[in-house]
């Protein structure tokens, strides 16, 4: 998590607070769940950040064009 955190932020992708909150929330569904949840906990964390993460990226980079063609 550390390294993929440090790559986010010196490129640039995220910012220190939404990894933060991120990483908090991981971590809160470890202790909750518990050890033999960590699997589940786990794979729902490389989901996100495989799947969910360009899709979300995706639509963002389209929003920022759309605002910039329209001078808002």
């Amino acid at each position: 998590w550390r390294v993929y955190r440090t790559a986010l932020l010196m490129l640039g992708c995220a910012t220190t607070e939404s990894l933060e909150r991120y990483g908090e929330h991981i971590r809160k569904l470890a202790e909750l769940y518990g050890p033999s949840c960590w699997l589940l906990v786990y794979q729902g964390d490389v989901s996100m950040r495989s799947e969910h993460l360009e899709r979300i990226r995706r639509r963002l980079e389209a929003e920022h064009t759309r605002c910039i063609e329209n001078e808002w």
